[in-house]
């Protein structure tokens, strides 16, 4: 119950301040990628509810709009960035 001794660990804020914006980053990724797996998830269901309904046009028209949606959101990616590095990571 006696205290031998100590440790110190001394480090630059700057290097705190980047690792702690590096996991902020990294939250709000994974965050991003949970919400884009639950909307797409909810689309699949919706699908698969018009199909069980024999709703076959109404699936058929939801999956072309979203199809068409993608195209445009990567249509836009594409041109607003011009490293192919980045485009592949992306994609």
């Amino acid at each position: 119950h006696r205290v031998f001794g100590g440790i110190v660990s001394f480090r630059e804020k700057t290097e705190l301040t980047k690792l702690l914006d590096t996991l902020t980053e990294v939250s709000q990724y994974s965050e991003d990628l949970r919400a884009q797996t639950h909307e797409f998830s909810n689309k699949l269901y919706a699908i698969l509810g018009l199909l069980e309904l024999k709703q076959v046009d109404e699936a058929i028209d939801l999956i072309k709009e979203e199809y068409t949606l993608q195209n445009r959101q990567h249509d836009l990616l594409m041109k607003q960035i011009r490293s192919p590095k980045i485009q592949a990571i992306l994609l």
